[in-house]
């Protein structure tokens, strides 16, 4: 009798679902991405298959996750389809912490000839410009409030304050803590032999074996020629990367990326953006949509724009009033993230996701020495002393800083009542738990920022049960159909203008033709007095490259 097998394929940065909205180029280099919709696809085809029994997990080197909360996420799914009676066989070239974590989870464990274990811990490194700027003429006048709120930090200082670095390194002891404990139990391994390995000792494929921390040593293809010696042959599942099941809907809609107003884009300062235009005409599809019973909200935001987020926020709360909303936090879902999730009257997070940090800053950027310095000159005519607030060509005046501050003080105080009034805690204590500091899953449900701890597959759950709906089919927005030349392009005739078109749409990278001045007034632009909710990741990359190449 022959016996069957399917091959989950880990792979590539993580994202939540494939780009929608963005240019072909973007689209088309998207397809490398490891994509959680289609991941959570697979998953169900393999639990519904009356043939499919056994999984091989490849883990490929280029494999991504960022934050913790994604392996987590991951992991869970894949125990729960060991549990459902699915045999898991993980196999990795060298195992790093995601590796290590999700394969510890799974059955059976390979590693490569001339593989490793090697662990490092948890931790990020934080780019600071102002040496930078100064040198180039460039001026960040911030404005903020929370002592936590370390969004602009990098561009008006040359270190972390030390309540930011308090908290970043809770948060990365946190993810330590969950690691330590997760990979002790599912590899029956002690805490000693995890430090062992993170404070520098590296184990080879024949140690990893001896030490029982993986089953065996072999080549991915030799692994796939025993199993095909043995009858056991591949299968190729075919998947819906739009969605799974039958029945109601249960839409997940994804906030992938940072956000900004208007349409969803590459941003020249933020990379991957969810437009508040291009998210209020989807919600407002799926209020009107009678297929749909219930939208789950799945967030994987650091936030950006204030407003675009009560925007999105706004439109959520009409939908709320027709069908279930749940919020579903995955990697982070902080600052604006936050914001936005404050819509639904239920939230889930993950134990690591990264969430909280209720603050806002103002971010104005002048460069009146660099003009000064090429030669360039302005003079500006107005009715109005505030005509050209922000602008880059001059320093600000005293009283064009007062009234950026009192926006930013109306915007904190903004985002501290909608949460007050989503979480039914006063805005005092708000206040406590905000000033921009971040928290982790498993303390946002202590300090009531979140309703429960699960993934996506419980936030699904729970929506349908609210509407009622005993078996939901789960479709994923928003949607893209790809048009006769993207799918042309995607043949392995187009890898070719791929690789070259692709390279303008890599964050930090120049591409062909790139003009410095004109991206970074681009990234002037988008930072002009509007208020921002959000994290440092996700602010200097563009900027840092430009200044680096003028």
């Amino acid at each position: 009798m022959v016996m069957r097998y399917a091959t989950i394929v880990l792979s590539g940065r993580y994202r939540e679902i494939p780009h929608a909205g963005h240019s072909p180029a973007a689209r088309l280099a998207d397809r490398h991405a490891f994509c959680y919709s289609e991941f959570s696809a697979t998953l169900h085809a393999l639990r519904r298959s009356r043939t499919l029994k056994r999984a091989l997990i490849e883990c490929r080197e280029d494999f991504l996750p960022g934050y913790n909360s994604a392996a987590e996420a991951i992991r869970r799914d894949l125990v729960a389809l060991r549990d459902s009676g699915v045999e898991l066989h993980f196999y990795a070239p060298r195992y790093s912490e995601a590796a290590l974590y999700i394969a510890s989870g799974c059955n059976y464990r390979y590693i490569a000839p001339l593989g490793t274990i090697a662990l490092t811990g948890f931790g990020a490194t934080f780019v600071f410009l102002r040496r930078l700027l100064e040198r180039k003429g460039v001026h960040a006048e911030v404005f903020k409030r929370g002592a936590y709120k370390s969004a602009a930090d990098g561009l008006r200082s040359d270190s972390l304050d030390p309540a930011v670095r308090r908290q970043y390194q809770e948060y990365f002891d946190v993810q330590q803590r969950e690691f330590n404990r997760t990979v002790c139990d599912g590899m029956s391994r002690s805490i000693s032999q995890i430090n062992e390995l993170i404070e520098g000792r590296v184990l080879h494929d024949t140690e990893a074996v001896e030490q029982g921390w993986v089953s065996e040593v072999i080549s991915l293809e030799q692994l796939q020629q025993r199993w095909k010696d043995s009858k056991t042959r591949a299968k190729q599942l075919k998947i819906r990367s739009r969605g799974y099941g039958r029945g109601k809907q249960v839409a997940v809609l994804a906030i992938d990326g940072a956000i900004v107003e208007g349409r969803s884009r590459r941003d020249p300062l933020m990379g991957t953006a969810v437009g508040s235009r291009s998210l209020v005409q989807q919600i407002t599809t799926l209020r009107e949509n009678k297929k749909c019973a219930a939208v789950v909200l799945r967030i994987n935001s650091p936030g950006g724009s204030a407003a675009a987020s009560e925007l999105i926020r706004h439109e959520l709360l009409r939908l709320g009033e027709r069908k279930p909303l749940v919020a579903s936090m995955s990697t982070v879902a902080a600052s604006g993230g936050y914001w936005i999730a404050c819509a639904a009257p239920l939230i889930l997070a993950e134990r690591t996701t990264l969430t909280g940090s209720i603050g806002v800053i103002g971010l104005v950027m002048t460069a009146a020495k660099l003009f000064h310095r090429l030669g360039i000159s302005f003079h500006a005519l107005k009715t109005g002393p505030f005509r050209d607030l922000g602008t880059p060509v001059r320093a600000m005046t005293a009283d064009e800083k007062q009234l950026v501050d009192r926006e930013i003080e109306y915007t904190y105080q903004r985002f501290l009542t909608l949460v007050a009034a989503s979480r039914k805690i006063s805005v005092e204590h708000v206040h406590q738990l905000g000033q921009g500091r971040i928290w982790d899953g498993a303390e946002a449900l202590q300090q009531r920022l979140v309703d429960e701890i699960g993934g996506l597959p419980q936030a699904v759950e729970r929506a349908a049960a609210i509407a009622g709906v005993s078996s939901a089919g789960v479709r994923f927005y928003p949607q893209h159909k790809p048009t006769l030349l993207e799918r042309l392009l995607a043949s392995r005739s187009g890898n070719a203008l791929l690789s070259q078109s692709s390279a303008a749409f890599a964050p930090g990278m120049p591409a062909h033709g790139y003009c410095a001045p004109a991206q970074l007034a681009a990234a002037f632009e988008a930072l002009r007095r509007e208020p921002l909710a959000i994290l440092p990741q996700a602010l200097y990359s563009t900027l840092h490259s430009t200044l680096l190449s003028m």
